[in-house]
């Protein structure tokens, strides 16, 4: 066999063997990628996985909260319209405006809550409710927001972390 011959044969040879191994670690190369993006991915989902559980800890503490202070809310609502009613009902015994100064055209200059007509005393103890009502609303609606404020904060801290 001539030398050419055996020279083209190790040529093809060392050509196949580096195929090979060029093709040996290409796949090595895509097997250590797929199992770093997977390390990768797990350990993201398992960050994700933690930030959805903070989050619906986050939630359950507000939801809580939040129907804690909606019942006092309503507690303290419904007292006060008892105190209302109790109050409309002490005032029915009173006399009218127009029974109190039958033909008198002047207007008292000063006047004191027992001197209030029926109509004026109810129309005051209507509007005390009100506004003792819309406190409670307001009270009620500064507290959820602190509520939510803290715990957002607190969710947002953790998250840094």
């Amino acid at each position: 066999m001539p030398l050419l011959y055996k020279i083209g044969a190790l040529l093809a040879l060392l050509g196949a063997l580096w195929g090979l191994h060029v093709w040996d670690k290409t796949v090595a190369v895509h097997k250590a990628e797929e199992i770093v993006i997977l390390r990768l991915t797990n350990q993201y989902d398992k960050k994700l996985l933690d930030a959805v559980a903070q989050a619906q800890n986050t939630r359950d503490v507000i939801e809580e909260q939040s129907q804690k202070a909606l019942k006092d809310k309503d507690a303290k609502l419904k007292d006060s319209n008892t105190k209302l009613a109790s109050a409309l009902a002490s005032l029915r015994s009173r006399p009218s405006r127009s029974e109190q100064h039958p033909n008198s055209q002047d207007v008292a200059s000063t006047c004191t809550g027992r001197e209030l007509s029926k109509e004026d005393g109810e129309f005051l103890a209507r509007e005390a409710s009100r506004a003792d009502q819309l406190i409670l609303e307001r009270d009620y609606l500064y507290n959820e927001y602190e509520i939510l404020r803290k715990n957002l904060d607190e969710l947002r801290k953790k998250g840094q972390q």
